[in-house]
């Protein structure tokens, strides 16, 4: 007596709050639904908003995967987050033509471990398997928990880089002071 609805993957802000909606209003929930999203959706944003203001927001980014619901549900969440998405075209193995990502200026590439990328390129490592990221208590990637904790992830790949960045030129600097 339960109606199947098909619902597009709770990632990101707006593709929680849709798959939310389709769900509660399949079900006969839908004003529950709707409070549950102006609650904690209001609640996911203040708790990332500064984050995003500084770090992300305006980044050029790129989605490398071969799976088309995980590549439309990161294509959200970057619309969510403010970022400038180029594409890249990934081949039926989830590489690209070639063996490398060939989208110029994008930072971020959201994009599994077994995909070769540029050095220049910062990885967020998604989908499965991931060979990079194995948490040992909860860290979702769907939902509003999960919302918060890619941009943790998206932000934290962005102070890493930097910090090796900054940590190279300081190793040039003290060679050269010699």
């Amino acid at each position: 007596g339960i109606p199947v609805v098909e619902v597009d993957l709770p990632l990101g802000l707006a593709g929680t709050e849709s798959f939310l909606l389709s769900a509660g209003d399949a079900l006969g929930r839908g004003e529950q639904a709707r409070a549950l999203i102006a609650t904690e959706s209001a609640t996911a944003v203040r708790d990332v908003e500064r984050h995003v203001a500084r770090f992300v927001a305006g980044q050029r980014a790129s989605i490398a995967t071969a799976d088309p619901h995980l590549e439309q549900a990161l294509h959200s969440l970057c619309l969510d987050l403010g970022l400038d998405v180029v594409s890249a075209e990934a081949d039926d193995r989830g590489g690209t033509a070639g063996g490398d990502v060939a989208v110029p200026d994008a930072r971020l590439c959201f994009a599994g471990t077994h995909m070769p990328l540029p050095p220049t390129w910062i990885r967020v490592s998604v989908g499965y398997p991931n060979f990079a990221y194995h948490p040992i208590s909860e860290r979702p990637d769907l939902g509003f928990k999960g919302f918060r904790v890619l941009v943790e992830r998206i932000v934290e790949a962005l102070l890493q880089r930097e910090v090796s960045e900054a940590s190279a030129l300081a190793l040039k600097c003290h060679r050269h002071s010699y």
